[in-house]
């Protein structure tokens, strides 16, 4: 005979009367998490230690207890710990394995041991090529040492295999820009990044960093004059720039050409959009982001290009030739030009569409490209 759910609460049977008691070192496990949430990292410790005291080789307990040591500063501890979960890496999931590895790295970094997390993050890396946030840290490990060209490199890595990931992005943009690399190169994931991640100070810097390069490279002598500083595109860019020869001169010329240009000549139905009263500075920085985001359009169609431009070049220009490009100027420029942030306020549903446009976009790009 079935009886209902309804019918046992009526003759008020408790429904724990049928659960199964939970496993010790997992409630364990639970109550050190909810300290650890509550900032009471000892208390936490001492409940991942009783865990251990049941179940030496928990890994969780383990992972758990090494992420609350790390929290006080005791690494050497953290250290300790997740060298015991690795002693267990053929029993161990590939993103657990990873997660492990990369808490162990961070920690050594955190010792000043640079090297040896270097060398940590490449194991891990051999053993999960494909975790994005592995070639991440591991970038954000030699930039702190100054082995830049090399951190530039794993921040590629890592957007070849998540180019969604905003901090990658940021990083790269820095690099870049520090350098004085690729125009194209450089723009595009300024923009890009710009996109993922609108506010706070990395956004602001990005934002400066976007207009600086632009106002370099591209010069209002008077009002029918406008110059290109060539210089702008070095001479001994590494081999990852080659690539973008034609489009880092072609951007810059295209823009200095069309700065002058009334916005409807350069966007045709696209210009009426955008407010009538429309300052010569954000008009500027329209050009400049058409510019940036159509870059891709200069590259030649048989260029192998890693994987992460694959991507972003075709989205950034097929969403600067659509309906949504205003929208997405206003909303890059929110929040450090008043008319951008007055537009975006009275004009929540134009912004809220262009993201959703954008969503729709990314996903058809990383089915082209392969990238999940």
């Amino acid at each position: 005979m079935k009886i209902s759910y309804s019918l046992l609460l009526a003759f008020g049977l408790s429904t724990s009367l049928f659960a199964q008691k939970e496993n010790p070192v997992d409630a364990l496990i639970s109550e050190g998490i909810n300290l650890h949430d509550a900032g009471d990292y000892e208390g936490a410790i001492e409940k991942y230690s009783d865990a251990l005291e049941i179940d030496e080789d928990n890994s969780s307990a383990l992972y758990e207890r090494a992420f609350s040591y790390a929290a006080i500063g005791k690494c050497d501890q953290a250290i300790s710990d997740y060298k015991a979960i690795l002693e267990q890496q053929s029993l161990l999931n590939p993103k657990f394995s990873a997660q492990v590895y990369q808490g162990y790295a961070n920690c050594l970094d955190d010792l000043g041991k640079s090297n040896e997390a270097i060398s940590v993050f490449r194991e891990a890396i051999d053993n999960h090529p494909e975790n994005f946030l592995l070639h991440y840290n591991l970038g954000i490990t030699l930039l702190r040492i100054n082995q830049l060209e090399e951190a530039e490199n794993e921040m590629m890595s890592s957007l070849n295999i998540n180019p969604g990931h905003a901090s990658s992005n940021y990083f790269l943009a820095v690099l870049l820009e520090n350098r004085n690399g690729s125009m194209t190169r450089s723009l595009t994931s300024e923009v890009w990044f710009l996109l993922l991640e609108n506010s706070g100070e990395r956004s602001d810097n990005t934002f400066d960093s976007f207009l600086q390069r632009w106002q370099r490279t591209v010069k209002i002598e008077d009002e029918k004059t406008s110059t290109i500083s060539l210089s702008m595109f070095g001479s001994d860019s590494p081999q990852s720039d080659e690539a973008f020869t034609s489009s880092d001169l072609m951007i810059g010329l295209s823009a200095s050409m069309d700065i002058r240009k009334p916005l409807d000549s350069l966007l045709g139905d696209k210009a009426n959009r955008f407010e009538d009263d429309m300052s010569e500075e954000f008009k500027n920085f329209v050009v400049y982001t058409y510019s940036s985001m159509t870059a891709g359009k200069y590259l030649s169609e048989n260029e192998h290009l890693p994987e992460y431009y694959q991507f972003v070049l075709p989205l950034l220009n097929e969403l600067a030739e659509s309906e949504h490009f205003p929208a997405a100027c206003y909303l890059l420029a929110n929040g450090r030009m008043e008319e951008a942030t007055s537009w975006v306020k009275k004009n929540e549903a134009k912004i809220h569409n262009m993201a959703t446009w954008v969503g729709q976009a990314a996903e058809k790009y990383l089915k082209a490209v392969g990238t999940n």
